[in-house]
């Protein structure tokens, strides 16, 4: 099923749902939710998240709404008028109540609507071609006015581009799921969370066999924790990604709280000669002090050099010195540093 089909047949499942079951009665609102969440196989907050973003407003005020227009509806239909059925359709307590909500959303009272039957304040329920600005889903025999619930632009555009990542990627609608839960959650763009979703199912097979979006993040959180920035790795595949995240925790860091400089610093060739917590003390007096002159990778390549930072600071006051009679005394640093170089080479050559 399609992310849009999925969407249309939740819709189609509350107009059900808020009609009276002959098992049960009228249901309440969030026993309606309770019924979608476990259809869907979503926490209710999921479920509410996509569906704001979707349709602009939660799922708890829609269903309200549509229960009211199931009332109207049932009004319109009744040859006599039956204010407690109204009130227990609606799932208000009382009629004071009902009557007040019903006056505010349809302008009239329960009983001066029962008596007009207009059918032109009966809305269509939500469909994803409604929102789009296609046809409507089909209301049986009641006449359907031009208003619709409005979507602003940006959520339109959001979701066709989810729609487009799908095609091209070739998700199935919990994989979507997956990826506008990076999104929403951690801030991940939509093309990246892609990117990220696409190398997890190939990488790991077993998140292909979970069968909800609740089963794949506990998947996650136990087994691939970096999914949550892979995003930020894009040329380290995942499993190794996992790897350095497990040999970090094990030296009580977490890649997950590192920042991206650092991480690639961790297991690149030139820090091999430092343990975690000697690399991030390295790190912490590289950013108070010398991010402004050095990448972490030069700083760390000096210190590697001189045996310290402030070894090679002196060798380069020593330049200054050497070359102040010689060169003209605002001379930059940088200039200084490769004089220094040259001269290290050739001594260095020299002396193999």
């Amino acid at each position: 099923m399609s992310f849009k089909d999925s969407f249309d047949a939740m819709i189609v499942g509350i107009e059900k749902l808020v009609k009276y079951d002959d098992d049960h009665g009228w249901y309440k609102a969030y026993e309606i939710i309770e019924l979608l969440r476990k259809k869907e196989g979503k926490t209710a907050r999921d479920l509410n998240t996509i569906f704001e973003y979707i349709s602009g407003q939660s799922l708890n005020r829609y269903v309200k709404d549509r229960k009211m227009m199931a009332t109207y509806v049932k009004m319109l239909e009744d040859k006599d008028y039956k204010i407690q059925e109204y009130v227990e359709c609606s799932g208000y307590d009382n009629e004071s109540s009902f009557s007040t909500a019903f006056s505010k959303e349809f302008g009239v009272t329960p009983k001066k609507a029962y008596l007009q039957k207009d059918k032109t304040k009966i809305i269509a329920p939500l469909s994803m071609d409604a929102l789009l600005g296609g046809p409507d889903l089909p209301v049986e025999n009641v006449a359907i006015s031009d208003k619709v619930y409005g979507l602003a632009k940006d959520v339109i555009d959001r979701y066709n581009e989810i729609c487009e990542y799908q095609a091209v990627f070739g998700f199935e609608d919990k994989f979507i799921d997956l990826v506008v839960f990076l999104n929403d959650e951690k801030g991940v763009n939509l093309l990246d969370a892609c990117k990220v979703v696409d190398a997890l199912k190939t990488d790991y097979e077993d998140v292909s066999n979970s069968e909800s979006m609740e089963e794949m993040l506990n998947f996650i959180n136990k087994t691939v924790p970096v999914v949550y920035i892979k995003h930020l790795y894009p040329d380290v595949c995942l499993p190794e990604l996992n790897y350095w995240y497990s040999r970090m925790k094990e030296e009580g860091g977490n890649l997950l709280n590192e920042t991206p400089e650092f991480v690639h610093m961790y297991f690149d060739n030139v820090s091999s000669d430092f343990a975690y917590k000697d690399l991030k003390a390295l790190y912490k007096k590289y950013l108070n002090r010398y991010k402004d002159r050095y990448t972490f990778y030069d700083f760390l390549v000096k210190i590697q050099t001189f045996g310290s930072i402030e070894a090679f600071d002196e060798s380069c006051d020593e330049l200054r010195k050497l070359y102040q009679g010689e060169e003209d005394e605002s001379i930059e640093i940088a200039k200084q540093e490769d004089l220094f170089w040259t001269e290290f080479d050739e001594k260095h050559f020299r002396n193999m």
